[in-house]
């Protein structure tokens, strides 16, 4: 049977357990806080092996249940919010069914990171030679989440509106998303290779969608109100993120067979 995990007051209280610097090596190979990206200060480890700032751990575990490394749950996970993402979702007029449930926990954990010192996504965090693993179940919901978070913001109908082209971009752009995934489920690639892929084909189709219907491509921002955003930009961070979730579906999956091989052997 297994053991139930603790309140999040619990596992700040007993959860952690403190390194000193003269053992700090002898604990991980990170020369920084994976959190902070500075010098560890007052290293705390968690139960899953890694180590991080006190300070910067308790942070993140103050809002989210699973190490920021591993995705390891720690904590009971509150209750489930009631799926209130219900217009977020129809703002992008989706032409597939998205699981609310599922958005809601991707949004959930954007905000979460919003509330970091590092207060963005993941940018850019895999080697050159990692290695994607499509699990199209998951990462669509992972895609459509960080579409919803990185959009502009809705208007007061909670709609996207459709005479603006570059709002109508993102829902080409989820659509395509969502079509090459599925045609990519099960299937491992090159991060690089499958990154620089699907942000060549999003790019055609959106740009396909904003001759067919507005008359012109290359769709833009418009106003003084998204300073230096652009829509390229914020796909291009929607790519990195999906790219970064698809590195730990490979990581996770394969290293986790290895392990399993290795100890039957």
């Amino acid at each position: 049977m297994a053991l139930s995990l603790p309140s999040r007051e619990g596992f700040l209280e007993h959860g952690l357990t403190f390194i000193p610097y003269s053992e700090l090596k002898n604990h991980t190979d990170e020369p920084n806080c994976p959190i902070c990206n500075q010098d560890f200060t007052e290293p705390a480890k968690t139960p899953c092996g890694h180590v991080f700032c006190d300070f910067c751990i308790r942070t993140w575990f103050d809002h989210v249940e699973h190490c920021p490394m591993c995705n390891t749950v720690h904590v009971q996970p509150p209750p489930p919010a009631p799926l209130v993402i219900d217009t977020h979702i129809e703002s992008l007029y989706l032409d597939f069914t998205a699981d609310q449930a599922a958005v809601v926990r991707e949004l959930n954990i954007f905000h979460d990171i919003q509330k970091l010192p590092r207060a963005q996504a993941p940018n850019s965090t895999w080697a050159e030679s990692s290695k994607v693993y499509i699990d199209f179940d998951i990462l669509l919901y992972q895609a459509v989440g960080a579409a919803i978070w990185l959009k502009p913001d809705m208007g007061d109908d909670g709609r996207l509106d459709k005479l603006d082209i570059a709002r109508f971009a993102w829902e080409c752009a989820v659509y395509k998303i969502h079509f090459e995934l599925q045609e990519d489920d099960g299937a491992v690639f090159d991060a690089s290779l499958f990154q620089t892929r699907l942000a060549s084909r999003v790019k055609v189709y959106v740009n396909f969608c904003a001759q067919t219907h507005h008359g012109y491509e290359e769709p833009e921002y418009s106003g003084a109100e998204f300073g230096t955003r652009t829509l390229a930009s914020d796909l291009d961070d929607l790519y990195d993120y999906i790219t970064w979730r698809a590195v730990q579906a490979y990581e996770t999956r394969f290293f986790s067979d290895l392990i399993e091989l290795e100890a039957s052997g």
